[in-house]
Order: C-alpha cells, then structure tokens, then sequence
C-alpha cells in the first residue's frame, strides 16, 4: 500500500477564483484541476467543510451543497445527482440576549464520497433548500432574504486512489 496523497481545494466566495458571484446561492469558480491534481490518480475520496459568514439574523434553511464535476459518485439511492451533502444553520449565543448565525457543515455530518478526476473548469456551487429552491441567506436588515449577503468557504478534501485501490 502506498502513502496516501490529500489535497484541499478552497473554495471561498470572496477568492480571486470565484469569476461570478452575483448569486451566492450559485457561485461559479474556475479551477485549473491538472495545476493541483496529478493525473495519476483516477478516482479521489472525498470530504467537505463548509461555513458561511456570521450574522446576526436568524437562519432557518436546512439545505445542500450541489456541485457539478462533470462526473461524482454520489446517488439518491436511485440515480447519479450532484447534491454531496447537507448544510445547516448553527446560532451561538453572544450575550443573554443576542445570537450570531452561521451556515455550516463539518466533515462528521456528511458521508464520504467517491469522485472521478473532475472535467469541468469551471464549478458552479449551488445552496439548495431540500425542496430544490435557493437557501436564504440575511442581508444585514432583519427580514430582507437575498441569496446576495453571506459568503462562505467550502473546502474540498480528496484523497487520491492508486488504481490498484479501486
């Protein structure tokens, strides 16, 4: 058995990479894959992080992080679909009376899943309610949803796999 090759991919709202973000319900990052992988590996295990800014309105959205690789072993116990796993909202209390929010998603709420070497240059991050519609995300002013106010940072870990693994 060989030693295990990670690596983390950082995918940040506010980063150079992310070339639209006009909606942070659906980010869009370029990302040169043969730069950072070896081609060596043709399948990848693979893990996400995932936290949103804090706020100080209360969020209420469970929902899924939805991600298009051009090809992801992840099923619905039916069929191939892009969602790899939940998000959800965490309040911490600041004061008696006072709550800071924040979207989140740690490595042991989620199952690893299986990916081939990714195709797509270009990554389309979506935060989906469970019913498929945009999470909403608090602008600042209690009340006002706009899928435009918290950014985040969702990293990628893949664990490379030799093929004589698979």
């Amino acid at each position: 058995m060989s030693v295990q090759e990670n690596f983390n991919i950082v995918f940040n709202s506010r980063g150079v990479n992310a070339i639209d973000k006009t909606n942070l319900n659906a980010v869009k990052y370029f990302v040169n894959w043969g730069s950072i992988l070896p081609k060596k590996f043709k399948k990848f295990n693979t893990q996400f992080i995932f936290k949103s800014e804090n706020t100080g309105i209360a969020l209420t959205d469970n929902g899924f992080v939805n991600m298009d690789f051009g090809k992801v072993n992840v099923y619905d116990g039916y069929s191939n679909y892009q969602n790899l796993g939940i998000v959800y909202p965490v309040a911490v209390q600041q004061t008696s009376t006072t709550f800071n929010y924040f979207y989140n998603s740690t490595n042991n709420d989620n199952n690893n899943f299986y990916m081939d070497y990714p195709v797509n240059q270009v990554i389309t991050v979506n935060l989906k309610k469970f019913d498929g519609t945009g999470m909403s995300m608090p602008t600042g002013t209690p009340g006002a949803l706009t899928a435009n106010s918290l950014n985040y940072v969702l990293i990628l870990n893949l664990t490379g796999i030799e093929d004589d693994e698979v």
